[in-house]
């Protein structure tokens, strides 16, 4: 999600993973978006969230498709696929959340595709950094607004020492420059490089000089959730907390980017009842509870997650930095049903 730089709150759409009980195969796996309002719409909070909308059939290995968002569009990138030529590729759909009959489009076909990758939007470019079998690396991008251009290459990288590539991402984040439109001389703002934290190591890349610094650290990721956020210099990840001497619980864990270390954990969720996932039993652990870390806006932020039975919380929270403690206020929290049996999430929410 983009930043917000108004302050209205943005509806939060998310993806789940339902299995259908009706038809001939009691076992139908289907992925379908749901939408959460913004504070203050009314709704009927007894009932069901009915899908949004549903999403487009995987391809033949079935693999989850990854989805950014663009302002008011979701992009979905599908898992690596071969044409009729043998030659990897990666479909592209999307579709506007403020159209009436939400239909998805058809965008320009990735190429050449990586077997993994990482993919983030800037100002309303996608950018997918790549990863191939044979140790090259490469960062392409999709102009939302100019999709008839296709998909540009900016670089190619082979240096095992610059290497981005890591087994786990956990949260990235834009940093903005102030500077001159030369056509209006008006100030404006531009993204200066693009941060992306991982288990072992943090990637930088900039923009302009369209050149990537790898500064390596190294923690233990055991008990982290796999999807955070960054803001202001600092990564907020969901941590579980195990102890011989008191209850498991989960907390907010803060990571300081520049320095690669971590801080004190946010302090302010114990003063409500269910505003962070519990773990019900020794044997759970946060791979268990599916979880995202939302940005909503300057210091606004959202946590989804999926506890027992078919529910989904929501817990929307400010957090305040004083020193170095980093304390959450204006803690509201809302459980929604959602209509099917959840089994699981694919991939990743996304928040428009």
């Amino acid at each position: 999600m983009e930043e917000a730089e108004t302050g209205e709150q943005p509806t939060i759409y998310f993806r789940l993973c339902v299995w259908n009980s009706t038809g001939t195969d009691p076992l139908t796996k289907a992925c379908k978006w749901f939408a959460i309002p913004p504070r203050g719409v009314n709704v009927d909070t007894n009932a069901p969230l009915s899908p949004a909308f549903h999403e487009p059939p995987w391809g033949k290995r079935g693999i989850a498709y990854e989805p950014v968002g663009v302002g008011s569009h979701i992009f979905l990138i599908s898992g690596v696929e071969d044409n009729c030529c043998d030659v990897p590729i990666r479909r592209v759909h999307y579709l506007n959340t403020q159209s009436e009959e939400k239909k998805w489009e058809d965008g320009p076909t990735l190429e050449k595709a990586p077997n993994t990758c990482y993919i983030f939007a800037v100002d309303g470019k996608i950018y997918v950094l790549g990863m191939y079998w044979d140790n090259l690396f490469t960062l392409h991008y999709l102009d939302s607004h100019k999709l008839e251009k296709g998909w540009t290459c900016l670089l190619e990288l082979d240096d095992n020492d610059k290497s981005p590539t890591s087994s786990c991402v956990f949260a990235h984040t834009i940093e903005y420059e102030a500077v001159t439109d030369s056509t209006t001389s008006q100030p404006m703002r531009c993204a200066r490089r693009a941060i992306i934290v991982t288990s072992d190591r943090t990637i930088f890349y900039d923009f302009k000089r369209n050149e990537i610094d790898v500064h390596y650290h190294e923690f233990d990721d055991f008990g982290l959730s796999k999807s955070g956020v960054c803001h202001n210099g600092l990564m907020y990840l969901l941590c579980a907390r195990y102890s011989p001497s008191e209850d498991n619980h989960t907390e907010v864990a803060c990571f300081d980017i520049e320095k690669g270390k971590w801080c004190r954990c946010v302090k302010g969720f114990e003063e409500y009842d269910n505003a962070l996932p519990r773990l019900h039993n020794p044997d759970t652990y946060m791979f268990n509870i599916p979880s995202l870390f939302l940005h909503l806006g300057e210091d606004r932020f959202c946590l989804l997650w999926v506890g027992r039975g078919s529910k989904v919380h929501c817990t929307r929270f400010t957090l305040n930095v004083m020193g170095r403690r980093v304390f959450a206020e204006k803690v509201s929290t809302q459980v929604y049903r959602v209509e099917g049996l959840v089994r699981c999430f694919t991939g990743e929410f996304q928040a428009l």
